[in-house]
């Protein structure tokens, strides 16, 4: 576990994984906001929403904020703000105050560069927005994720039936909502023919 209680925020590894290092872990939790919140994945975000009957207008800052948090403040959305103010005087215990000319220019340099992206993403939103309102008036979109019974197509949700337990969350769940219990779903090989017995 990390001694640094500084580091306990929602963006940094505080502790070991068994099979990467640190900055692999880093690089992955990285990776995996930048792959949903590419500008591919974000029209599709947005065409669901439109299909869905959902104000995309709406939508539009919501995406701004979750997209633009990681990459340009390092921290989670539900942490960031539009503008960070930063003083001269917060330092850490032990560490020297810096010089008024450096401290500012960085600070200025660094608000112009993330505004001037924030900007730009904002306006690569709105011609989304009016994209999709142009190529699809009557919502007529359907990707895999807007299928009445997508998960009835059976590999993509090998996930949810690779366990006694996790098919039996998935049917609970399917009850719940009046549908039927998913019937003859791709499951892990659990025999233990292989296994060594303990004498």
């Amino acid at each position: 576990m990390d001694r640094d209680m500084n580091r306990y925020t929602l963006e940094n590894v505080v502790t070991d994984h068994s099979r990467m290092s640190r900055s692999e872990w880093q690089q992955a939790y990285r990776a995996a906001w930048e792959q949903f919140y590419s500008a591919t994945h974000l029209e599709t975000i947005l065409r669901r929403a439109h299909a869905s009957g959902i104000n995309i207008w709406s939508l539009r800052p919501i995406l701004l904020w979750f997209s633009s948090a990681v990459p340009l403040e390092n921290v989670h959305p539900l942490q960031a703000g539009i503008i960070r103010l930063r003083r001269r005087a917060d330092r850490r215990s032990g560490m020297p105050m810096e010089s008024r000319l450096p401290f500012y220019a960085k600070y200025a340099s660094s608000l112009v560069r993330k505004h001037t992206a924030l900007y730009r993403r904002w306006r690569m939103l709105k011609i989304l927005c009016r994209k999709i309102e142009k190529d699809d008036p009557n919502r007529s979109y359907r990707d895999r994720a807007l299928l009445p019974d997508a998960y009835q197509l059976g590999e993509e949700w090998k996930l949810y039936t690779q366990s006694t337990a996790a098919e039996s969350a998935v049917n609970r769940e399917r009850r719940v909502a009046g549908r039927s219990p998913i019937l003859g779903a791709p499951r892990l090989d659990t025999s233990t023919e292989d296994v060594p017995k303990a004498n």
